[in-house]
């Protein structure tokens, strides 16, 4: 599944990548970023099965977040 290419055609529709990295960002757990892209994805109707809605989390998190580190 290739979801930096879903990212760029999907995600930043609505916003870039600032949202990701800014100080009073909403999002403050990786359960909660699961939960935001699932919000977007239906919002969206994208139609993303749970595992793409994990990927892409999990994309996000090592790329932005860091909450695993």
């Amino acid at each position: 599944w290739l979801v930096q290419p879903l990212r760029e055609a999907y995600c930043v529709r609505c916003h870039g990548p600032e949202v990701y990295t800014r100080s009073d960002r909403k999002v403050t757990s990786l359960e909660g970023l699961q939960r935001q892209v699932q919000r977007c994805e239906l919002a969206l109707g994208l139609r993303w099965f749970d595992e793409e809605i994990a990927e892409m989390a999990e994309y996000l998190d090592r790329n932005y977040y860091q909450f695993s580190r």
